[in-house]
């Protein structure tokens, strides 16, 4: 609770904090019915309720808490609530308005990008343009209100309340172990979720009486990390604490060919569960499990593809060891009917000019210019660049040499083939 060391009250009525040590709820006291002009400035504020005494705001009297304030609760029915009084609040979640309030003026609520709720009247039947820039806002409204079928003029998502609430807590001893997990209210038809982070409880609202739930944390891949529990509305406020989540790791896959050198850039990966559905794309898994089986699809494209084989999907179990995986590519296998002997020459910037022999390092881009085939798979083995079945004596070929380290600039030679044709580069 806040401790009020600074109190400036004009009249009995009227009451600016300023400076408020601590951080968390404040009580305003119950006769008091204006908030002065930037009334909260210099506060931590994090909860604030607004006794039924309070119909007045003055000017900004709500600013100051735009990073702290996280909900909001009005019980005056008949409080006029001014334009931009909530606009910019980055930490605002929820924000409740009483039976009573009739009018919701334009921008009164806008630019709150963690506002997640908003509880809006049966009596609320003037409403202004509201909640730009609130990404993550639903409407908890009354069925057949005002208020349901602004939202759906709007296209703004929206709930019917009346039901139960439940306040899911994060297990006190495991704090921060859930941050970047989605946590799970489900019926077993329909789910709702909620983004964790350092909130430490959740709230769930308008929870059907007649249906029972389970409730778990689960990583962006639908694994479960925690132990589901299942429970059963049983009256209007419930709570429960999440068990402690299972020990989880990071996995990343790297695709390598014969050098040990990275071939990612040229490979799709598809991660698979254990049941064969595609769980996401790309080289990095996190927070799986451990003892969770995975399998990794590797496509390769461009010219990795012309030089190695598909490889066979990886399978393994995660374990603490297996958090940097390798899969390594064997060079594709195909019927050589030609090939051309490689010579060359390497002149390093102020050296000595020397034979170049190192052909494990360069990349070949071998066009067919006489077929129109497009690029062509080959292969070096003993100093000799090796051709597929579909290359023709008579055929012209382009062979562009590129260096894998950026040593020298890409060099192109044409070639006729037939028998004992050779390239050289320099």
């Amino acid at each position: 609770m806040f401790a009020l060391r600074y109190i400036f009250v004009d009249s009995r009525e009227e009451l600016a904090l300023h400076g408020c040590s601590g951080t968390g709820a404040v009580d305003i006291p119950a006769y008091i019915t204006y908030l002065n002009d930037y009334a909260f400035y210099g506060s931590d504020v994090t909860s604030l309720v607004l006794p039924a005494s309070v119909r007045y705001f003055g000017s900004n009297a709500l600013r100051g808490l735009e990073g702290s304030l996280q909900y909001f609760e009005l019980a005056n029915e008949t409080a006029e609530l001014p334009r931009d009084l909530l606009s910019g609040f980055r930490a605002l979640t929820e924000v409740v308005l009483p039976e009573g309030v009739t009018t919701l003026e334009e921008e009164t609520i806008v630019d709150c990008p963690m506002l997640s709720r908003v509880v809006m009247p049966r009596t609320l039947f003037s409403i202004g343009a509201n909640f730009r820039g609130c990404p993550n806002v639903t409407l908890a409204v009354a069925a057949n209100s005002p208020a349901e079928q602004w939202a759906i003029t709007q296209g703004l998502p929206y709930v019917n309340y009346g039901g139960a609430t439940l306040v899911v807590h994060e297990k006190a001893s495991c704090a921060g172990e859930y941050e970047g997990l989605t946590l799970v209210l489900s019926d077993g038809e329909e789910r709702m979720t909620q983004r964790m982070n350092a909130a430490e409880s959740y709230t769930f609202y308008d929870l059907d009486g007649e249906k029972s739930y389970s409730v778990w944390a689960e990583n962006d891949y639908g694994m479960r990390l925690t132990q589901p529990f299942r429970l059963s509305v049983t009256g209007k406020r419930l709570k429960a604490t999440l068990p402690a989540p299972r020990v989880a790791t990071d996995v990343r896959l790297t695709v390598r060919d014969e050098n040990n050198r990275s071939q990612n850039s040229a490979a799709v990966i598809v991660w698979l569960d254990a049941d064969g559905q595609e769980l996401a794309r790309g080289a990095k898994l996190t927070r799986v499990p451990l003892g969770t089986e995975l399998s990794a699809q590797v496509s390769l494209s461009g010219r990795t593809a012309l030089r190695y084989a598909q490889p066979e999907p990886l399978q393994f179990t995660v374990t603490r060891s297996s958090t940097a995986v390798g899969l390594y590519l064997q060079k594709a296998a195909f019927d050589s009917e030609t090939s051309l002997s490689l010579s060359g020459s390497y002149t390093p910037a102020g050296g000595e000019t020397t034979a170049f022999t190192d052909w494990d390092a360069v990349e070949f881009h071998v066009d067919d210019l006489t077929s129109g085939a497009g690029e062509l798979a080959w292969l070096v083995e003993d100093g000799l660049l090796q051709l597929g079945a579909q290359v023709q004596s008579g055929d012209t070929l382009r062979v562009t040499v590129s260096s894998q380290s950026g040593h020298f600039e890409p060099v192109s030679a044409t070639v006729t083939v037939s028998e004992g044709a050779a390239l050289s580069f320099s």
